[in-house]
């Protein structure tokens, strides 16, 4: 008589008892050949992020699937990403949240991940990314996965409308440019703040104007239809759920000049696809097509930044508790913006995403 087949849990189930045991195995055989000492935490933590690891290949699979305009937005504006970021913009959020070691973020939106892995570099934090844009999931997760850094980033599908954030579990939410795309936005502003812990911070940086006086051409190339606040409304609404904004400054100008630098940088990735225009593939000319859009909608939205009637705002936000004390001063001095901007880095045409 055959034996019962293993249901797919329970077969995975044995997978990682297998894989965990001989990682433990592993790691004592090195640490005795090297004449080191092998701590227990030490090796139980290695464990945990060789697991960590596996499951996150498994979920986006050994092959990815990279959608033709996921790989020309990271051609426009570096990899990982898919909007324009500015110069410095992670070590400038870190300086103004002064996070505690071992801080845990969140993150609204992330691409295709490189926004969050320049948020734990050189630190012990960790991030979980709320990724709304479907595409960029399967992709973000095999980038994480392959630069071993699943223990410490963590993907999750997320809907800006209807999503929840675990309770009291953030020291600090970051949000760049997402928050124009939520249409139930004070729910969302409550799920942040129930999200964070007693004294969490939000640092926010999203776009903000009348729907009317923008540009349609601006959002062209959007991932959903905006939804744009000004900043009066969305400061009610803070102030209304419970948030203390503690400062914050117009980015307008600072997101002007890095689009204008990408622009100047577009014609590059453009080099790169014609050089595979003649492939049998047809995805070179669908990220040429994809390139062009993203263009014309670029240097839409540049235009909008300099004529006022589309904003980029950056606030900080705290959530009362904890260290924050309410009759602290209600704005402080803001991290500068760095002003010189740096053109992206174009991946090499021989670099697969």
């Amino acid at each position: 008589m055959s034996a019962k087949k293993k249901s797919p849990d329970a077969a995975l189930e044995a997978a990682n008892f297998r894989a965990a045991k001989f990682a433990r195995v592993s790691l004592r055989l090195k640490a005795w050949w090297n004449g080191e000492e092998a701590p227990q935490d030490a090796i139980e933590q290695a464990v945990r992020k060789h697991l960590a690891e596996r499951a996150m290949i498994r979920a986006a699979g050994t092959q990815v699937d990279v959608p033709a305009r996921v790989k020309a937005l990271q051609l426009a504006w570096g990899d990982g990403r898919v909007s324009a970021a500015l110069p410095q913009e992670g070590a400038n959020d870190l300086a103004l949240l002064s996070l505690p070691p071992k801080a845990k973020i969140a993150l609204i939106g992330g691409g295709v991940s490189e926004p969050a892995m320049e948020l734990i570099r050189d630190n012990e934090f960790s991030v979980t990314m709320y990724e709304w844009r479907g595409a960029c999931l399967a992709p973000a997760r095999r980038r994480v996965a392959v630069a071993g850094l699943a223990d410490r980033i963590f993907v999750e599908s997320f809907d800006l409308d209807a999503g929840l954030l675990p309770d009291d579990t953030f020291d600090a939410v970051i949000s760049r440019e997402e928050f124009a795309f939520c249409f139930e936005k004070k729910r969302l502003v409550r799920r942040i703040f129930q999200g964070l812990k007693p004294g969490g911070a939000w640092l926010g940086h999203e776009l903000t104007g009348m729907p009317e006086g923008v540009n349609p051409t601006v959002f062209a190339t959007a991932w959903a239809d905006p939804q744009l606040w000004d900043e009066d409304r969305l400061k009610a609404t803070f102030d209304e759920r419970g948030f203390v904004l503690v400062s914050e400054e117009d980015e307008s100008e600072a997101l002007r000049k890095t689009l204008r630098a990408g622009l100047e940088k577009l014609a590059d990735a453009v080099d790169v696809l014609a050089r595979q225009a003649n492939s049998p593939d047809s995805d070179p000319l669908l990220q040429l097509k994809e390139l062009g859009w993203e263009a014309e909608a670029t240097r839409a939205r540049a235009r909008s930044l300099a004529d006022g009637t589309l904003r980029r705002w950056r606030f900080l936000l705290r959530k009362p508790g904890g260290d924050f004390r309410l009759d602290a001063p209600a704005t402080v001095a803001g991290a500068p913006i760095a002003v010189d901007i740096e053109a992206p880095v174009l991946p090499s045409p021989d670099v697969a995403h």
